[in-house]
């Protein structure tokens, strides 16, 4: 939904790839508990300033929103390491 309100086809098509690699890299159960209601907290949020077209506050919480999706990734690929 909130790929559809950017109306942005560039933007479509440069998340596929990502959206790919991610699923075949993490499992969703290894996860954070929180992880997936603060992913949907950030995305409510974001659409909402896409919604009222407000790009500044749709950037700096699509900003942190990724700084968080990479932080967390990172620990979740720590994890996975052995050893």
């Amino acid at each position: 939904m909130l790929l559809r309100a950017a109306d942005n086809p560039l933007l479509d098509l440069v998340t596929v790839p990502v959206f790919r690699v991610l699923g075949s890299r993490f499992s969703r159960d290894t996860a954070p508990e929180d992880f997936w209601t603060c992913v949907d907290d950030d995305h409510r949020a974001i659409l909402a300033a896409v919604e009222q077209r407000d790009s500044m506050t749709a950037m700096a919480l699509m900003r942190r929103h990724l700084d968080h999706l990479g932080d967390v990734y990172k620990q979740m690929d720590l994890l996975k390491r052995p050893g």
